[in-house]
């Protein structure tokens, strides 16, 4: 823009609000100098915006220190700052990014770039945005994926911003495609997207339980695949010189060979193989001798039923963290070769002591849950389960161990609240249920929703508490009349869930909660559901707060 169209803009006759003509004026002064802008903006493709440092550090004072000499240098694209700043004058921002000249990104990957920028430079709004955009971009995947845009297909995996948003460490949405590449996978194989890709999308492509897959030497293909293009094998009618060829083929193969067998093998379900696809594995030398005979023990004892046997090759492997040869929860068509791991090693792994009451959050509440729950039952119940902000257990962990036992007992520590809920029947999975009203909350709908994995259940005992609040209450919350059928919910998505509203719920990575209490338990007389009082009546964050500390006793 240039200053006889600024002036042009300026002078146009419509009825603009003193507010508004101040507005546009500053959105249009972010691309004309000389009218008392003190900041200069630097983007990383050379051009320039600018601004007032007033206005600037009263919406983010992160960027303070970073304004140096009336110049603030920011490593991102054109487009992307001007939307930012654009915002921060105006509160208005319009989503996707778009960048004409940009050959190399999408407006998905600018619109990724700015909720990053947004990120760094605590721009909360603008960053909400952004995360809304994105999560409807995956909506997006799934129409592709039932038929209703069966032209982008190929052309709009998942996959392909999982990769970006990989490279750029914005994890609260790996999971969300994931789960889109975890039932496109089958699509995904065919179409060599994933050639594509960096390592680190790979591995959580590889090593997940719920791969839509007819056969696990699919995986061993792909990996094989990938391998190969890493390492640029060459083709035969590439080079006139064909013993020379020859020799960068083998070069090639050997590299792809040896990053396969250090780095992706480990992610390889053997035992959910046949005989026969072993044996197509044992000649492309990724295992030892002995490795070779455990595999094919543990596959022929499948075949013939002798699962003792195998609980002994299991043992043996178990203890390397990432051997995933025996792991049995890939979401298969066709197999019947798979073992499951008893819930009680799987805890021994996470809480090896199985601690004692004592050493968990609850040691000094232990008189106020005697009051609440029955003395009897609470002294047996012991600490099973632990999941901590620094750990990568996820919800898969918790139904794991967690599933199918009752009573249970859950403590959540969000900054310095201590506060859960109590069930005398436990979570369990489903047979088959119709989907309930549980999702009227927008900010943890889902992508898909697999209504065979979701049960409400009944539970007249049950009880949400609050035992360390910033209040200074200790107060416990009961079950609404007739609502007892809602109780808890079974989701294999998230963690533990009260209430078919959400009264109190845990995200799919353990590292977040969501609370609405007063769906379906009875909040106090004074304060009404849905209100800000209600939402933050566990704790002080009431949109979407941290979990610091998830523990579970049984």
């Amino acid at each position: 823009m240039n200053t006889e169209s600024f002036k042009n803009e300026m002078i146009e006759d419509k009825n603009y609000t003193k507010a508004e003509e101040f507005i546009r004026f500053l959105r249009l002064s972010l691309f004309i100098p000389g009218f008392g802008q003190d900041v200069v903006i630097k983007t990383n493709n050379k051009k320039r915006l600018y601004g007032y440092s007033s206005i600037i550090l009263a919406r983010s004072q992160s960027f303070k220190e970073h304004i140096s000499g009336n110049k603030l240098k920011l490593g991102y694209n054109y487009e992307v700052v001007k939307k930012a700043f654009e915002y921060i004058y105006t509160s208005i921002c319009v989503l996707p990014v778009v960048d004409p000249n940009e050959k190399v990104k999408t407006s998905f990957d600018l619109t990724c770039d700015l909720l990053s920028f947004a990120k760094i430079w605590s721009l909360y709004e603008i960053r909400y945005k952004c995360e809304q955009y994105i999560a409807s971009e995956f909506e997006k995947e799934e129409e592709v994926k039932s038929g209703k845009d069966e032209s982008n297909q190929i052309k709009n995996h998942a996959l392909k911003k999982l990769n970006y948003i990989d490279n750029l460490n914005l994890q609260n949405f790996s999971e969300k495609i994931l789960c889109v590449v975890d039932k496109q996978m089958e699509d995904v194989i065919k179409s060599e997207d994933y050639l594509h890709i960096s390592d680190s999308s790979l591995r959580m492509i590889v090593c997940r339980d719920t791969l839509n897959i007819s056969r696990e030497f699919q995986i061993l293909e792909m990996i094989g695949n990938f391998a190969n293009s890493k390492f640029d094998v060459p083709k035969e009618n590439q080079n006139q010189n064909q013993n020379q060829n020859q020799n960068q083929i083998e070069e090639a193969k050997k590299r792809a060979l040896k990053y396969i067998k250090q780095d992706l093998v480990k992610f390889i379900r053997f035992g959910a193989m046949t005989l026969d696809e072993f044996l197509q594995i044992e000649k492309l030398d990724l295992l030892t001798d002995d490795e070779i005979n455990d595999i094919s023990d543990f596959i022929e004892n499948k075949l013939d039923g002798n699962d003792s046997k195998n609980q002994k090759i299991i043992e043996k492997y178990k203890k390397i963290k990432e051997v995933h040869w025996f792991r049995n929860k890939r979401f298969y068509f066709d197999s019947n070769t798979i073992i499951s791991f008893e819930n009680e090693e799987i805890s021994k792994n996470i809480n090896p002591k199985n601690a004692d009451k004592n050493e968990g959050l609850i040691k000094d509440y232990t008189k106020k849950l005697k009051e609440w729950i029955d003395e009897e039952i609470f002294q047996e119940m012991k600490l099973q389960f632990v999941s901590k902000k620094e750990d990568k257990l996820t919800c898969q962990d918790f139904h794991q161990i967690c599933d199918n036992k009752a009573p249970i007992l859950v403590i959540i520590q969000s900054g310095e609240d201590i506060f859960g809920g109590y069930s005398s029947v436990g979570w369990k999975k489903p047979e088959k249920q119709e989907p309930s009203d549980f999702y009227n909350d927008n900010y943890f709908d889902d992508i898909n929703i697999d209504f065979d994995e979701i049960n409400s259940i009944e539970d007249d005992k049950a009880f949400l508490f609050v035992l360390k609040s910033y209040t200074g209450n200790q107060e416990k919350i009961e079950l609404k009349e007739k609502e007892s059928n809602k109780a808890i919910v079974y989701y294999s998505q998230r963690g533990p869930i009260f209430g078919d509203g959400w009264d109190l719920a845990i995200s799919g990575d353990l590292k977040t909660g969501y609370s609405n209490p007063g769906h379906t338990y009875q909040l106090p007389d004074n304060i009404e559901f849905d209100s800000k009082e209600a939402k933050m009546f566990f704790t002080t964050k009431y949109v979407e707060w941290k979990v610091d500390q998830l523990e579970v006793y049984f």
